[in-house]
């Protein structure tokens, strides 16, 4: 399998030299900082908090330029989607200026899959599937209904570049009532992110895959569990 695309190696290149530099000048403020600048260093800490989150940004923004006039792009990336509802990746794609191809995405909500021909009618996925077990198995999809069956994934030796997924939140969301009663495994849609979501990830093997779930989903099973290992993000694999 090759290497990542270029369009992400570039990124990562970005962001680690920033961190890189960024650790030297600390490194430089600590070793000619005075006590008498204590006080006034944990105001300004205080201050800086709410920039924090979003520090990438500039980065992002920077990378954006700059892949407008590299010239490796040769190859779009390849984009597979698992119920992502409002396919934010192909607009973060577009904004970075990195050339894609979404290969196939999947979103049992028509109102979804409209919302994402309406909005990037150049990047409508190439097949549509209703569900990600449609998606995995290579069934017929939803843009091909006669077929008698869909290549969800059709990359060759290259392999997949990049995929995300956002499985149902229900079972695992803290507004749920009864979230930490015990009935996590229950619920309807467990296995959707425990067994499916598993088994997607497998069939398609991407260099780099995003899984959107809620804070939730590393939370304890139970309110009286004790052991910080024992949530569903970090439940052993069937």
């Amino acid at each position: 399998m090759e290497g990542w695309h270029p369009s992400l190696e570039g990124l990562c290149d970005e962001l680690l030299g920033e961190e890189q530099l960024l650790s030297q000048r600390t490194e430089s403020a600590d070793a000619i900082r005075t006590p008498s600048d204590s006080s006034e260093d944990q105001q300004n800490q205080v201050q800086g908090l709410g920039t924090v989150s979003i520090w990438w940004a500039k980065l992002l923004r920077k990378h954006s330029t700059l892949t407008k006039s590299r010239a490796d792009h040769n190859r779009p990336v390849t984009v597979l989607s698992g119920c992502t509802g409002a396919a934010a990746e192909i607009a973060v794609f577009k904004a970075l200026g990195i050339p894609f191809v979404v290969l196939s995405a999947s979103d049992p909500s028509l109102k979804c899959r409209a919302f994402v021909e309406a909005n990037y009618p150049e990047h409508v996925p190439l097949h549509w599937f209703a569900d990600i077990e449609d998606q995995y198995e290579g069934k017929a999809c939803i843009n091909h209904p006669s077929s008698a069956g869909c290549d969800a994934c059709s990359v060759g030796s290259q392999g997949l570049d990049f995929a995300i997924t956002g499985s149902p939140c229900h079972p695992f969301s803290v507004q749920r009532p009864d979230r930490f009663q015990g009935g996590i495994a229950e619920h309807a849609e467990f296995n959707t992110t425990m067994t499916s979501l598993l088994r997607w990830s497998k069939r398609f093997q991407p260099k780099v895959w995003v899984m959107e779930q809620v804070e939730g989903f590393d939370m304890p099973m139970t309110k009286n569990d004790k052991d910080p290992e024992r949530t569903p993000l970090r439940m052993p694999g069937p």
